[in-house]
């Protein structure tokens, strides 16, 4: 029989309330509360996690392929993917879009390190939320 199982999500802490079925043999409920997370905070991360691989996959490319007209190709691919990335990202922490030329520039003068702009990039966008509260 289905049972009601209030949890926190694990990623906005807000109270959720997901269902089980007590039947289920060696179900490890509290193993399996701690992991919940609310529908749009899946989504978001599930959406964001394959922006950051396209990212990655493209500053891949460049590393391999370091001719003006790769980088040239990989730029406008890049342009496109990090406004994406900016209005998802944004989107979420509930602030307009902040997006600059500079940071397609950062992951191509740096394409091994895309996760570390990447980081960066949300990083920067916290403070800048923090300082407007």
């Amino acid at each position: 029989m289905l049972q009601p199982l209030p949890y926190h999500c694990r990623i906005c802490h807000a109270p959720h309330v997901a269902y089980y079925d007590d039947e289920c043999p060696g179900m490890r409920l509290e193993e399996w509360k701690k992991g919940l997370t609310c529908n749009s905070c899946h989504e978001y991360r599930a959406a964001r996690i394959c922006l950051e691989e396209r990212i990655k996959h493209v500053c891949a490319w460049v590393q391999a392929n370091k001719t003006e007209a790769a980088v040239n190709h990989c730029r406008l691919k890049l342009e496109r993917l990090t406004v994406e990335y900016a209005e998802l990202v944004c989107k979420r922490a509930r602030l307009e879009r902040v997006w600059e030329q500079d940071f397609v520039e950062q992951l191509l003068e740096h394409p091994d390190q895309p996760g570390a702009v990447l980081g960066a990039y949300r990083d920067g966008l916290r403070r800048l939320k923090a300082q407007a509260q």
